[in-house]
């Protein structure tokens, strides 16, 4: 009867140290993190600025495939003025990478904007990097930026 209770409260102490483990952490955070991405584009793309705002950190550099360069407070300004307006954002292969109290996307992302005259223009195809910061209990986006996929020049190494 012993060596059955030992046994089970062994079991049982190995799940809970599992159910602990970094791996299932970060596994979590990633989670999280994607959550608040998806609510992060929802908000966005429904125009609900004030909800944009708690996702966006208050030291934001937002670098659009453009290579225009905004932070936080210029970002919304925009929005609010009609500037910018996103009726899509999604991404097919979005991958997170968690590090403490960072997490960073990586993937192909599909961005969709309104033109001045009110028409839908071409989807925009970017690879993005985004970089969220876990702060007071929250994940917020403090990093993007999003990069055109391009034709490059052929690159000739330099010697040293």
């Amino acid at each position: 009867m012993r060596r059955t209770i030992l046994a089970a409260l062994l079991i049982l102490a190995g799940w809970i140290l599992v159910a602990a483990s970094p791996i299932s952490a970060a596994s979590d955070a990633s989670q999280d993190v994607l959550a608040a991405e998806h609510a992060r584009a929802e908000a966005i793309t429904h125009q609900d600025y004030d909800k944009l705002d708690k996702f966006l950190g208050e030291d934001l550099t937002y670098c659009h495939a453009s290579a225009h360069v905004d932070n936080k407070a210029s970002f919304l300004k925009a929005l609010r003025a009609g500037e910018l307006k996103y009726l899509k954002v999604e991404s097919d292969d979005a991958k997170v990478r968690i590090s403490g109290d960072f997490g960073v996307i990586n993937g192909h992302f599909i961005v969709q904007t309104e033109a001045p005259d009110g028409k839908p223009r071409e989807p925009d195809h970017s690879w993005v990097t985004m970089v969220y910061a876990k702060r007071a209990g929250r994940w917020v986006l403090i990093s993007y930026q999003a990069t055109h996929p391009v034709a490059a020049p052929a690159v000739t190494p330099v010697a040293h």
